[in-house]
């Protein structure tokens, strides 16, 4: 099973972090230009000589890459590891540091954790060769100190950066999680409120419909025998029909997109337990027996409460 701390988050946190805006891409830029000058100024030995020239040429060349760091954190890491290697094992005066700790950085922020571990130690390759170049340029008396010194310096970056990319890492994640949560739960929501409505409508269709059935059942049958109640009977189904009518307007008013207010007098107010009297009416001018028995004292009751019990009587 597939640990979740380790899946890549590259796609999902481009645009979370939205790295293909102009303005990021400025910063990459010059964040750039800033550690490249910091490794010529603090880390190199160059002057303004045609070599010097050429090394920073070079510099600059391999920085470029920084510029896409977080579209392809592994690939500019791995061009910036190139890049350092040249240096350290042909360049003696170029010492690049801090292109290799962002591009680490950004690869263990975007990427797995196996990806990141992998990535971490392979810094340590050209930390041992810059670390091995101060030892043979130190004089002999302070190597052993210039070894260690420049190793432990260079591996507080490497690791420093590396802790720092995993909490951005979880940073990122958790803030995923919590969006494709909320979501979800819209979507659920959403999926619940049609459910709902899908029922409401139901149950006012089938009522109605069970009403002016029977009203129609009955006025046949006394269609011959008694026409004035044949009348009644009708008039009942006209008023059923503009019930579902109402309940359907009141419920349509529910859902629609303009979200305007129902306006004052339009029928499809909602129905409850006082209204069973006027219901048992149609019934019993359909000719079904029916009778209403009480029990207790009225209370107030929910409105959903209420229009269930008046759906299911």
């Amino acid at each position: 099973m597939q640990n979740h701390s380790e899946v890549p988050l590259t796609v999902p946190l481009a645009g979370l972090l939205n790295i293909a805006s102009p303005p990021r891409r400025w910063r990459n830029v010059a964040l750039a230009a800033v550690c490249c000058a910091l490794d010529l100024l603090v880390f190199s030995r160059v002057g303004f000589e045609l070599a010097d020239l050429a090394i920073m040429a070079y510099a600059v060349m391999g920085y470029t890459f920084l510029g896409w760091r977080e579209r392809i954190p592994r690939i500019v890491f791995a061009a910036m590891w190139v890049h350092s290697m040249v240096a350290a094992v042909a360049i003696p005066d170029y010492r690049p540091v801090f292109g290799i700790v962002v591009a680490l950085y950004t690869v263990t922020t975007l990427t797995r954790r196996r990806v990141g571990l992998a990535a971490l130690a392979l810094t340590f390759v050209p930390t041992g060769f810059a670390a091995a170049a101060e030892f043979n340029i130190a004089s002999p008396d302070s190597a052993l100190y210039a070894l260690m010194v420049a190793m432990i310096v260079l591996s507080l970056f490497n690791v420093g950066a590396w802790l720092l990319g995993r909490r951005v890492h979880a940073n990122h994640r958790q803030v995923l999680l919590l969006e494709q949560q909320r979501e979800a739960a819209a979507r659920e929501a959403v999926a619940a409120e049609r459910r709902r409505l899908a029922g409401e409508l139901h149950d006012i269709i089938a009522h109605c419909m069970s009403v002016m059935l029977l009203q129609a059942a009955g006025a046949r049958r006394m269609l011959a025998s008694d026409p004035d109640r044949v009348a009644g009977a009708l008039e009942n189904i006209e008023r059923s029909g503009m019930q579902a009518t109402g309940e359907l307007r009141r419920l349509l008013g529910v859902i629609r997109a303009d979200g305007h207010r129902q306006t004052e007098g339009e029928p499809g107010r909602q129905y409850g337990l006082e209204d069973l009297e006027p219901l048992l009416e149609q019934v019993a001018a359909a000719g079904v027996p029916v009778r209403l028995l009480a029990h207790g004292e009225p209370g107030q009751l929910d409105p959903s409460v209420d229009l269930s019990a008046y759906r299911i009587v």
